[in-house]
């Protein structure tokens, strides 16, 4: 009885599990299947009841044994992940807010259940799973956005058996909403500047939002005008201003996203001064002497836009020491006495420098003893009879108060009358050349001349006012013409120059390729003073337009004085050939479409004969030319001979004989090549 109460137990039960899988079979007749599980997730082996092991995929129903004590369930069975959601375009910086993205759908590969839906994540995490939302469509409607960064939408695939493919990354979204900041007004280095165009600078703005400063705008203004305005990307403006306006810039930066930060404040102003400040000085209130090297300058300045707050003194012109202008400044001159120079140069407030301003006074510290006189400050040479005598009395009394008297006396001749002492005085010498000569006394208030009167205080000069003279030539390798020209095909061509200066001697030239354009070159030749010839070998670049140059020379003397022009035809033609040996230039040639040039030199001038011969001996042509001009010389051969306009295709032989003798100077050979032989 209980073994029949077990069975009949046992086939009520299997009789629930059918009727239950019945149900189920009827539920998902809905979409013709079963459905899907996987193997993992089914286990309905017990003590009595066993379910069969099935592959993935497999298509299964369900049976029951015979005693009713096996149950086996049959389904489709699927372990295989569906494909990742298709990807979308990546949403570069913007400051718009982002809306909503249909992604392509995945698919479920090889297992057939389906694809269940998405699970999807939006943040900024480029790894972020989580937290994610559950979606059954490929699509996503973003969130409103409150700050900058960088987001992330990922999905995952989710098929009906429950498999889930990898997250991907559909796309990302740079948002920034943050405007650029900018801590700086644009200014120009300094308010006054030189030259145009004007450089309105400013320091790089940030941009917090993390896209980046694209650009800028700027505006410049005069007054309360609006000149110019436009985009930059560089953290710089450039502005072409007038003279004496001033001006100011003010900007806003753009970031990558499209935000604009506001307006910065108008900045300083900049005026363009390019005008060199004029000023002058003097010292000691304008005195020739002075016996203390501590002096006081006097200055004035003019500056036509802006203000002038420096000054560079310098004792020799080398040396400048800068310092803040001031109307009167106490300057220290070079000690040692004797005539000292003070130079003074201006710089207003946009860096314009004044030339240099000279001024000299004379410093005398010690009790007299010496005295001394300079014609045209110890010139060795002068082409003029007007000069300049500098005198020197080591005097405080005459020197340092401009007390006393002196005289000249010229070449020896008796002194002249007694003049107010000065330390400079134009003097116009007797006329004539050589050595000159001025003597020179000195007599204080008393009556004291100084140096005693038999003392010899001169200077002399060298009187030269006759220009020198000589002649220029092209040498080197060069071809003379038949015409007597000189041809070159070289840039740089030598030049053989001779001059001669009857007392002060040849310094110098001024040398021109174009009659224009004169550059001094130093002598380099030995300098000879006693009306005797000197020389000197100098190149000279050409000019690069090809054709006929005329060089030009000037001679300089010691004195100064400048020759006549001296002239020298060259003809530059690159193409030309200048030969030192024989020979045909085109060695081959075609005499339908070019002449052939035999080039030989003549050493001696007469007869000189060309004769072109074939390989048999047979002269073929000739020509014979009476000579004048030694040097390169060429003939040209059209390939016909005396016997036929047209020679044939072949090797020929040429000769060149000279003289009476018929001494052959040069032999060759030249092909001739037709193509349409």
């Amino acid at each position: 009885m209980g073994i029949q109460q077990n069975n009949v137990f046992l086939k009520l039960h299997a009789a629930l599990i059918v009727v239950c899988f019945l149900c189920i079979n009827m539920l998902a007749a809905y979409d013709h299947s079963f459905g899907y599980i996987k193997p993992a997730a089914h286990n309905l082996k017990s003590v009595n009841y066993s379910v069969s092991e099935a592959k993935v995929g497999a298509s299964l129903g369900f049976s029951m044994s015979a005693d009713y004590t096996t149950y086996t369930l049959l389904s489709d069975i699927e372990s295989i992940a569906p494909s990742v959601p298709g990807t979308l375009n990546n949403v570069p910086w913007t400051n718009l807010q982002p809306g909503t993205y249909d992604f392509a759908d995945a698919t479920d590969n090889l297992g057939g259940s389906g694809i269940d839906g998405y699970h999807i994540y939006w943040d900024t995490d480029p790894n972020g799973t989580s937290p994610a939302i559950w979606s059954k469509v490929s699509s996503y409607n973003a969130p409103v956005l409150t700050s900058s960064n960088v987001y992330y939408l990922r999905a995952q695939t989710q098929d009906n058996a429950g498999n889930v493919s990898p997250w991907n990354t559909v796309m990302y979204y740079q948002y920034d909403q943050d405007l650029p900041i900018i801590s700086d007004v644009p200014h120009a280095i300094q308010t006054y500047v030189s030259a145009n165009p004007v450089v309105f600078n400013w320091l790089s703005a940030i941009d917090i939002g993390g896209s980046g400063v694209r650009d800028y705008y700027y505006e410049v203004r005069a007054t309360a005008t609006v000149l110019d305005s436009g985009w930059v990307t560089t953290n710089y403006a450039l502005f072409t201003g007038e003279q004496g306006v001033s001006y100011s810039c003010r900007i806003f930066a753009r970031d990558v996203a499209g935000n604009i930060s506001a307006f910065t404040p108008w900045g300083p102003e900049v005026i363009v001064d390019s005008f060199v400040p004029t000023g002058d000085f003097t010292i000691n209130g304008g005195a020739e002497f002075t016996d203390d090297v501590l002096v006081l300058l006097d200055l004035h300045v003019t500056d036509p836009v802006g203000i002038v707050p420096d000054v560079l003194i310098s004792n020799d012109g080398i040396a400048w020491t800068l310092v803040s202008y001031n109307v009167t400044l106490n300057w220290t001159l070079i000690s040692g006495d004797g005539l000292k120079d003070v130079a003074v140069r201006f710089i207003d407030g946009a860096g314009n420098i004044s030339d240099p301003v000279t001024h000299s006074i004379y410093l005398d510290t010690h009790i007299p003893a010496l005295a001394s006189i300079m014609i045209n400050d110890n010139a060795i040479y002068t082409n003029n009879y007007n000069v300049l005598l500098r005198m020197y009395v080591d005097s405080v009394q005459m020197v340092s108060n401009s007390k006393g008297f002196m005289r000249f006396a010229e070449d020896g001749s008796a002194f002249g009358a007694w003049e107010r002492y000065m330390i400079t005085r134009n003097w116009t010498l007797a006329p004539g050349e050589g050595l000159r000569t001025m003597n020179v006394q000195f007599m204080d208030e008393l009556g004291t001349i100084q140096p005693s009167v038999t003392a010899n205080i001169y200077d002399a000069i060298i009187v030269d006012v006759t220009p020198p003279s000589g002649s220029v030539e092209v040498t080197g390798d060069i071809m003379i013409r038949e015409d007597g020209k000189k041809v070159t095909n070289k840039a740089v061509v030598d030049l053989a120059l001779a001059a001669i200066d009857n007392l002060s001697g040849v310094d110098g030239y001024l040398i021109s390729n174009d009659g224009l354009t004169w550059t001094y070159r130093p002598w380099t030749g030995t300098i000879v003073m006693q009306n005797e010839i000197t020389y000197d070998l100098q190149k000279l670049l050409l000019t690069s337009e090809f054709g006929t140059k005329l060089l030009s020379v000037r001679y300089v003397d010691r004195a100064g004085n400048i020759s006549q022009i001296y002239t020298q035809d060259v003809i530059y033609d690159a193409g030309s050939r200048i030969v030192t040996e024989t020979g045909a230039v085109p060695t081959i040639f075609d005499p339908d479409k070019q002449d052939t040039r035999i080039y030989f030199n003549v050493k001696e001038t007469g007869s000189v004969k060309v004769t072109i011969y074939d390989l048999s001996g047979i002269a073929m042509w000739s020509r014979e030319d009476e000579v004048t001009v030694i040097g390169s010389k060429y003939v040209i051969w059209d390939g016909s001979s005396k016997y036929t306009s047209k020679l044939g295709n072949g090797v020929y032989i040429f000769y060149i004989t000279e003289g009476r003798n018929k001494k052959v100077i040069g032999r060759g050979k030249v092909i001739l090549m037709r193509e349409d032989n």
